[in-house]
């Protein structure tokens, strides 16, 4: 980063603005708590070597898209279910050709009782996977400007496309560690 960007980013930094410079320079970005950060990469990183950075590559997509100083909020939840389905369709519905996230979540609500999640209950057996498939369920009906048709297509809000990122850091870090898997 050039001098005067690093100064610019410090008077941010300094007046404990919300905002940052982006890494590439040419940008301001929302500052967001490091832990968060620390998630959302650590997914990535574990995306990248489980799915040749397909994964990766849409999460850190939809992640910019919602949370730069002008967000486009469709292009980040549409990224951010493009992460979701790069991470889950391998483990949910790998043989399926053309497989979406719809795909999957209708897997995971039919055949529940096929998959695992790493928490276990007081008896150590595998809770069910009810909470996976509410979120991908939440992250598929939200996804309201997908279609135009019958239904009018409704726009995606920059606090639903911000949710949906985070969303999409967690699902995507639970299917490629083997948080859920196939029992």
């Amino acid at each position: 980063m050039p001098n005067e960007i690093k100064q610019i980013d410090a008077v941010l930094r300094d007046g404990s603005s919300v905002w940052k410079v982006s890494k590439s320079g040419d940008s301001l970005e929302r500052r967001h708590d490091p832990a968060v950060m620390a998630a959302m990469r650590h997914a990535g990183e574990s995306a990248a070597a489980v799915n040749r950075t397909v994964a990766s590559t849409h999460l850190q997509a939809a992640w910019d898209a919602a949370h730069r100083f002008h967000p486009d909020p469709s292009t980040a939840y549409r990224e951010a279910v493009l992460a979701v389905e790069a991470a889950a369709i391998p483990v949910v519905v790998p043989a399926q050709a053309g497989a979406t996230l719809g795909h999957v979540l209708g897997q995971l609500d039919r055949q529940g009782h096929l998959y695992a999640v790493a928490i276990r209950d007081k008896s150590g057996v595998s809770v069910p996977v009810t909470a996976v498939v509410l979120m991908i369920r939440m992250l598929w009906e939200g996804h309201t400007d997908r279609h135009e048709g019958v239904t009018p297509a409704i726009p995606i809000t920059k606090d639903a496309a911000q949710m949906a990122a985070t969303l999409a850091v967690t699902l995507v870090q639970w299917f490629v560690s083997g948080a859920v898997q196939r029992r």
